[in-house]
């Protein structure tokens, strides 16, 4: 089994603890965070790992040649251009493409969630993605139907006030074109909404732990970088695209210092 590990990032929620160095070689508990997942992806039953690098991505090479985690880890090089969450799948694919599923993991996440488990229901659910999700609080949500079928997302100050008949929309944008931004401030045209009745979904934030079965390249965009969420809205209209929640895991987001300071308390011996 292979997973994509997402370490290109620039970062820019950590400062300044990455002026110097990548999010991935910023140490939580005194271990980096690209260390600490790569061992927990080993322990998953992974049997290779790709790396995408392009901010300080020299470090990440030395770092990974300078050591034996007893399975292969391979670079993707986005040093070039920073291609986004999309882009770096689709970059990766030559790595990537030769499995019927993979996993993406992005590497400030550190979680302990049953991958396996996680990959059964992919498969018993015939999904193209399957996206790991939580009840958590988020300025972001996606929304997915009783079928666990992704519908739409919103952020949270677009919610309607003072309406208890709140109904959330699912914009179509043209197949290659607007995809917008993974904050969901979609730039693209509109062809069209459909609505849901809010008691119809449940809102739940994304982990950044996704399940991709290797069908997926064939149906990616033409272009080198774009984000992954709004491909997977647009996907969603044809394609089983599905949540699996993990709310009795451990998960928590690195991606800002106070993060850092908070998990390596909590794992200090007293």
């Amino acid at each position: 089994m292979k997973a994509l590990l997402l370490a290109a990032g620039l970062g820019t929620r950590l400062r300044p603890l990455t002026n110097d160095r990548p999010k991935a070689l910023v140490e939580a508990g005194g271990i980096t965070l690209l260390e600490r997942n790569i061992i927990y992806l080993k322990t998953q039953g992974f049997t290779e790992i790709i790396v995408n690098v392009h901010h300080f991505g020299e470090q990440i090479i030395r770092f990974v040649q300078s050591r034996d985690f007893g399975i292969p880890i391979r670079i993707s090089d986005e040093r070039a251009q920073l291609l986004n969450t999309g882009g770096a799948i689709k970059h990766a694919a030559p790595l990537l493409q030769d499995e019927p599923e993979f996993l993406v993991y992005n590497v400030d996440v550190i979680c302990d969630m049953d991958l396996q488990e996680m990959h059964w229901h992919h498969i018993q659910n015939h999904a193209l993605v399957t996206m790991a999700t939580r009840h958590r609080k988020t300025q972001r949500y996606l929304l997915f139907d009783n079928d666990n079928q992704l519908r739409g997302r919103y952020t949270e100050n677009t919610l309607p006030q003072n309406n208890t008949e709140e109904t959330f929309h699912m914009a179509e944008t043209e197949t290659g074109t607007g995809r917008g931004t993974e904050t969901g401030r979609g730039t693209g045209k509109e062809t069209g909404t459909t609505s849901y009745p809010a008691t119809q979904l449940q809102k739940l934030a994304f982990s950044g732990i996704h399940w991709i079965s290797s069908r997926i390249f064939p149906l990616m965009p033409t272009e080198a970088a774009f984000p992954i969420l709004p491909l997977y809205l647009e996907l969603a209209q044809s394609q089983r695209i599905q949540c699996h929640l993990h709310d009795e895991s451990f998960w928590m987001d690195m991606g800002k210092p106070e993060s850092i300071t908070a998990f390596t308390a909590m794992n200090s011996k007293p």
